[in-house]
């Protein structure tokens, strides 16, 4: 996997209509502010957002889905630290729910990189990053664990009545020290049991 640099851009409301009616070819799931399809565009692919409000803030979901939403997320962060790459950039923009399958999916991995390996963060206001790659710190397993953590937490404030372990998990995997971080497999142990 090698980052490559990407054009953003805007398309006009006519054009946008074309493209959703002849070039979609699958839809990748929904995020917290939009939703990501799969396109023919040019000789390949890409993957085009279509923004809308976010989907925990309008949620039906029940407790028992977003906890194990909250165990895929995990597993699914897990499946990219197990290839060899730290995600940097892991908010809700960039995790994907399909809501037919509960499957999760994480996209934007344009400040992937592999572990040990600095990102170039220079210090930042966001706060779902983790202190450590902000200071320009090498990215770590940890620091994905951090932003994980800031997720899960999103996710226990949209719970009727929220899991305390999911809510001890939130915290501790938001220390600001990286070494008492729990690994993603004891988080996956630990949510699994819920």
């Amino acid at each position: 996997m090698t980052a490559k640099k990407t054009e953003g851009f805007v398309l006009e409301a006519e054009h946008l209509e074309e493209l959703l009616r002849s070039a979609v070819k699958e839809e990748l799931g929904v995020g917290a502010s939009g939703r990501a399809l799969l396109i023919r565009w040019g000789e390949g692919d890409a993957v085009l957002k279509l923004a809308h409000s976010e989907i925990l803030e309008n949620s039906t979901y029940s407790d028992d889905v977003l906890l194990r939403l909250s165990l895929r997320l995990c597993v699914t962060v897990q499946e990219v630290h197990d290839r060899g790459y730290i995600h940097n950039d892991l908010m809700d923009d960039n995790v994907l729910v399909d809501e037919a399958t509960g499957r999760v999916s994480i996209i934007d991995f344009g400040n992937a990189c592999r572990p040990g390996q600095d990102v170039g963060y220079s210090a930042s206001s966001n706060v779902n990053l983790a202190p450590e790659i902000l200071g320009g710190g090498p990215s770590t397993a940890a620091s994905d664990v951090f932003s994980v953590g800031f997720l899960l937490g999103q996710i226990l404030d949209e719970m009727d009545q929220p899991s305390r372990t999911l809510g001890r998990l939130a915290r501790e995997m938001q220390s600001s020290d990286p070494r008492w971080r729990p690994a993603l497999p004891a988080v996956i142990q630990r949510l699994d049991s819920c």
